[in-house]
């Protein structure tokens, strides 16, 4: 066969299994859930979140009734027939018809309108409350599976542990150098490591199927969550100093129901002036043929009418007044709060990871070298191996702390 041929043949094979495999990376990657994903699919998913936003069409609704003016009514009316005498059968009834119109006064369709608007904004502000507060749990889910899953690596290296552990045993105990109750106490440590096993699993289960019903799905149908852990640490977020408070949302709310406090008082200092029902009469008299016009406008007498709407109207505007400075200090010291933990779980994590963390693997490395020649035993290697599992899982612990408090503090600010 030629060689050419076969270079040929075996350079196109090459290609293709090259193509197949980045199509697979491709589709595994395009199936495995980030933080980035997770929070924009809840936003924009999420059914209770949808049926809040739902909310906007409801406000828009309200805004364009509050632009409407009062229509006319029309008048049709018929005296003086059907009685006795000269007023009987229709020879002396008197036919009128006529149209109504209610004239607002001191600019009520306008002090309307501007409440419309102030509770559309309210609304709307709401929602994007309810977004962080979505994203905070999220991503508190989000790190505690990861967390899980992570763990459930580190438990079967821990099984595979007190399997090799309880093995061990049993052939000392065969050899009369260890006591029968040894090889009990060595079962039940693996059985209490399959256990534990199990209940990591339930809890992975349990956690997806919520992470799932936060982001809209029926099922957790992802492969797993993907974490760039060091970019993650390292990622540059705004220091508190630096952080507009006035541009997040509790704030803006607060000033906008204080906003709305005021222009629902506008509105009620303005039921003190009345409006005006203009109404314009066509009557005609069947006795006569004549017939005449009327004009008639009517102003009720409101006096005092309101005193008691105004007080609860001034008494809201107050509220309102002192609530945005209790917002203004509570997410302040939220941020800082936030900050702070991020901050001290940072220095937690570096400070195990360049010292207890080495240090639990050079001890392992070491009993390791010390067993294979001979100078330490094989439970001297199953203690340093098990006490550098549980040094990792203190590592996993704090470092998804950290993820979190990073996650909570750039939520917190609206920086992502």
């Amino acid at each position: 066969m030629d060689i050419n041929k076969i270079l040929v043949s075996i350079l196109c094979f090459c290609l293709a299994s090259n193509l197949y495999a980045e199509q697979d990376a491709k589709k595994f990657n395009s199936n495995t859930l980030t933080l980035k994903t997770a929070l924009e699919k809840a936003v924009t998913s999420n059914p209770s979140l949808l049926a809040l936003m739902k909310q906007e069409e409801k406000n828009e609704g309200l805004v364009k009734q509050a632009k409407v003016v009062p229509s006319p009514s029309l008048i049709i009316g018929a005296e003086d027939f059907a009685g006795n005498g000269e007023y009987k059968k229709t020879s002396s009834m008197k036919s009128t018809i006529g149209l109504s119109q209610t004239i607002e006064t001191a600019g009520k369709r306008k002090k309307r309108i501007r409440i419309a608007n102030s509770t559309k904004t309210t609304e709307m502000l709401k929602v994007e409350i309810a977004k962080k507060e979505m994203k905070l749990k999220v991503a508190s889910s989000f790190f505690k599976l990861y967390q899980l899953e992570k763990e459930l690596e580190i438990q079967k290296e821990s099984i595979e542990l007190a399997r090799q552990n309880s093995d061990s045993v049993n052939k000392k105990v065969a050899a009369g150098e260890l006591a029968q109750i040894d090889s009990t106490r060595a079962y039940v440590e693996f059985t209490r490591e399959e256990t534990l096993k199990k209940h990591l699993e339930l809890d992975i289960i349990s956690l997806k199927n919520e992470i799932a019903t936060l982001l809209g799905e029926k099922t957790f149908e992802y492969k797993g969550i993907s974490i760039n852990a060091e970019s993650f640490i390292k990622e540059e977020l705004s220091a508190p100093e630096s952080i507009n408070i006035e541009g997040l949302p509790e704030l803006a709310l607060a000033k906008a129901e204080l906003k709305l406090a005021e222009s629902e008082y506008n509105m009620t200092k303005t039921e003190r002036v009345s409006d005006i029902e203009l109404t314009v009469n066509y009557s005609k008299y069947r006795a006569t043929s004549d017939h005449a016009f009327a004009v008639e406008a009517s102003v009720p007498l409101t006096r005092n009418s309101v005193k008691g709407k105004m007080q609860s109207a001034q008494a809201e505007v107050e509220a309102a007044k002192l609530y945005i400075d209790s917002v203004n200090s509570e997410i302040s010291a939220k941020i800082y709060t936030a900050f702070h933990e991020k901050e001290s779980l940072t220095k937690e994590v570096r400070n195990l990871e360049s010292m207890l963390l080495p240090s639990a693997k050079e001890s392992y490395e070491q009993i390791q070298t010390a067993f294979n020649s001979g100078e330490k035993s094989l439970l001297d290697l199953f203690d340093a191996k098990k006490s550098l599992l549980e040094t990792e899982l203190l590592h996993l612990e704090l470092q998804c702390k950290l993820f979190n408090a990073i996650s909570e503090y750039a939520i917190l600010t609206g920086q992502i």
